[in-house]
Parts: structure tokens; C-alpha cells; sequence
């Protein structure tokens, strides 16, 4: 049996971030060990809507990316009697999250977002990257799945040394999603350490000189924002730690990378983490450490102890770094994608 597959996305040919490289290391899979069971097609947002209904009516599952403006598009490729699966990688997705967390109110498209799902949703299968969201979609789709998203272990390996100098990679994200305000505060809070460390500063955003002058009073600072991808995993393996201070995450793609590169990470704590995340405790190795989610005394905490770890107890922190690319291949697109794609045979044979 041959399995026909239409995955409708955002930009593949070219990607614009973390979802993209998921869905291109899923083609690329298909194509080089699979590629006589199945048969794919692809149509991105730049596609009209009757190429969208054409590759479904092709097909024997449509797959479909989270973000808004491919949403709008359901009820027309459920006239063609598909089965369509959302695959849910935008960060939590409903605002559930955010809304029992931290109080936010979700915004009018959220809501219109819940009502969809609330409509159509016991006639979509829905795919989760955590447990948090997992619970939820388990109640309002026809039936959910709980895949995590793979990392090119080949791609992300430990490829360059270590700083001589403590060094911190940051992704730089001024959303409130991304917590880069929670780092600048525990700051203070470290100054005796990270003023004889480094920062090395990774992302998409530019970063104002402003900003460049605030963290150069604490410490010595290396931008690499915008980047070719393929200086990431020199980036990731020079440094000692990364630090994920997210509010909010689905899955952290640059925790997976990070680990994949053979360096741990202090990251929030949030659903996503009981993936990867093994606690670095009293001289026994770990692949990082987790704060309370918006708290920059907490998130100074563990700098302070992943610095103590680095400099005193040298064993561990080593240990450490080969536990965490150890676990990141578990990750490997060659341990992921077959999941991934026996989840789309089971909604093709239902």
C-alpha cells in the first residue's frame, strides 16, 4: 500500500525557523528510506486555497501546520471528506497555558481559535509536543498524539572546543514568550560571576545598541543573531551552557539542538522539559537545570550553581556534556520520523 500524504506548511523550501527544518527533515526522510510507501505532496501559504482542496482530494491525509492563516482553511478541506491532522507546533496554541499561569486573557483570535476547535474538533486528529497540551487535546480532537520533534543529530554534534572563559548562549527573543527581560534581571544578581564570563547572543531579532550597552556593563558580549544556520552547532558546542528563559514553550527545538551539540542547559520549568530535562544534583550528571518559569532570582540561582558546577567539580560538568548529546539522540530523526509517520498510517487505516 502506498500512503499519499499532503502536508500543507509554511515556507519548506525556505525555512524561516525551527517548524520548517521539522517538516524538511521529515520530507528529507521520506524521500532517502521510504520513499516507494509513500507519496507526498507539499503546498505552503503562498499556495491558493483550491491547491490547498486539490492536494487533499489527492491524498489519503492532509497534514496541517498550527498557524493561523493555514487554520481558516479547514472547513473547506473537510468538504472533501479528509482526514486531516493538525500538527500543533506554535507555542501554546490555545493560551491555556498562559491563561492559567499568568492570568493572561486569551486574545479575540485565540478565542475564535477555541471555537473552531470546539466545532470541528472531534473531526480532526491533532498531534502535541507535551503532556500540558496533549491533556487538553485529547478532550477536543478525535483522537491525539503525543510525538516529540526530531533533531539532525548528524547536523548538531559537538563540532568546536570550549570557551577557555564561562560562556552563555541566549537565544535573544524580547517577547514576553521569550523571557529575555527574565535574564536581564538575574543579572544583578550575578554580577560577580558574569563579569568574568561571556554572552554569546543567537536568534533572528537585531539587537539595539541600547540593549548591547545594558548587558555590556555586566559582562562581555559576542552577537550572532541572524547567523547561517550552519554556524549553529559550533555556537552551541563553545559554549558551557544555554539558557531557554521561555514563559512558555510547545517543545524548545534549541534545547534538543543545544544537547545535540553536547552542552546542557538551564531552561524554565515547563511542560516540554520532562522530555530532555535530567536534574544536574550533588556530583551526579544531568543535561542541565530548571528554574521557575518569570523568575530571575531563580534563574540566577541555577547560573550561579551551573558556574560552581564548571569551575569546581569538572567531572560532573563533563559527564554532563556526554549525557546530554547521549539523550539528545534519542531525538535523532531516525528514532522520530517513524513515529511520526506510523501516527499518519493509523489515521489513513481508522
Amino acid at each position: 500500500m502506498v500512503f499519499r500524504i499532503c502536508f500543507i506548511w509554511s515556507s519548506v523550501k525556505s525555512p524561516l525557523g525551527g517548524t520548517e527544518y521539522v517538516m524538511q527533515n521529515i520530507i528529507n526522510y521520506i524521500m532517502q528510506n521510504q520513499n516507494s510507501k509513500y507519496r507526498v505532496y507539499v503546498v505552503d501559504m503562498s499556495h491558493k486555497l483550491k491547491d490547498n482542496i486539490k492536494c487533499a482530494k489527492d491524498s489519503d491525509a492532509v497534514v496541517l501546520h498550527s498557524i493561523n492563516p493555514l487554520l481558516i482553511k479547514i472547513p473547506y478541506l473537510l468538504t472533501v471528506n479528509q482526514k486531516i491532522i493538525i500538527d500543533i507546533h506554535s507555542p501554546d496554541w490555545l493560551w491555556i497555558y498562559r491563561e492559567k499561569t499568568y492570568g493572561i486573557k486569551p486574545s479575540r483570535l485565540t478565542l475564535l481559535k477555541r471555537l473552531m476547535i470546539g466545532i470541528f474538533g472531534k473531526m480532526l486528529y491533532c498531534r502535541s509536543l507535551n503532556n500540558f497540551d496533549y491533556e487538553y487535546l485529547s478532550r477536543m480532537c478525535k483522537r491525539a498524539f503525543l510525538i516529540p520533534n526530531p533533531v539532525d543529530t548528524k547536523f548538531f554534534y559537538p563540532k568546536c572546543s570550549k570557551e577557555d572563559k564561562f560562556t552563555i548562549l541566549i537565544r535573544y527573543d524580547p517577547s514576553f514568550k521569550g523571557g529575555f527581560d527574565i535574564f536581564l534581571k538575574s543579572l544583578k544578581n550575578v554580577k560577580d560571576i558574569i563579569h568574568n564570563s561571556k554572552v554569546m547572543l543567537i536568534g533572528t531579532r537585531e539587537v539595539s545598541m541600547e540593549l548591547l550597552s545594558t548587558l555590556r556593563r555586566f559582562t562581555k558580549v559576542d552577537v550572532f543573531v541572524k547567523a547561517p544556520r550552519e554556524q549553529l552547532p559550533c555556537l552551541y558546542s563553545r559554549s558551557h551552557v544555554t539558557i531557554i528563559p521561555s514563559r512558555f514553550e510547545s517543545f524548545s527545538l534549541i534545547a534538543l539542538e543545544s544537547l545535540s551539540s553536547g552542552t546542557p542547559i538551564i531552561m524554565s520549568r515547563l511542560p516540554p522539559v520532562s522530555w530532555y530535562l535530567i536534574e544536574i544534583r550533588d556530583g551526579s550528571p544531568g543535561t542541565g537545570m530548571s528554574f521557575n518559569p518569570g523568575d530571575p532570582v531563580d534563574l540566577a540561582s541555577r547560573v550561579r550553581a551551573f558556574y560552581d558546577l564548571w569551575l569546581n567539580d569538572k567531572k560532573t560538568y563533563e559527564e554532563s556534556t556526554r549525557l546530554a548529546r547521549r539523550v539528545a539522540e534519542r531525538f535523532d530523526i531516525s528514532n522520530v520520523v517513524p513515529q511520526y509517520l506510523k501516527m499518519i498510517e493509523e489515521v489513513i487505516n481508522e
